[in-house]
């Protein structure tokens, strides 16, 4: 077994005189996409304390069914952050707001 592969488990009896073929190839892993925007342009994009890239963007491959917190960073913005676990071989829309910083007066 191993993280984000899906593995089935089959008990089989083989009897000594009847010919047997087993199939033990290693499933694919099950991959994910991730379509990140948000109401900010060229908001750096962080995804488990990563930086990955800036708002708008597509992110493949990553290994389905992970939890992955993702984080957007700008000047003069709040930062916002989601958390989303991805299916497997499909597009996830991430769609984050984020907030302007108030001004303070000096």
């Amino acid at each position: 077994m191993k993280d984000s592969i899906e593995s089935k488990a089959t008990a089989l009896w083989i009897a000594d005189t009847t010919p047997q073929q087993l199939d033990l190839s290693v499933p694919e892993n099950s991959m994910a996409t991730l379509n990140i925007h948000g109401n900010v342009t060229g908001a750096d994009i962080y995804i488990n304390n990563v930086h990955v890239g800036t708002t708008p963007a597509i992110l493949r491959q990553l290994p389905a069914d992970s939890h992955y917190t993702i984080i957007l960073r700008k000047e003069g913005y709040k930062d916002a952050k989601v958390t989303v676990t991805p299916k497997g071989n499909q597009l996830t829309d991430v769609t984050i707001k984020m907030k302007q910083k108030r001004k303070t007066n000096q």
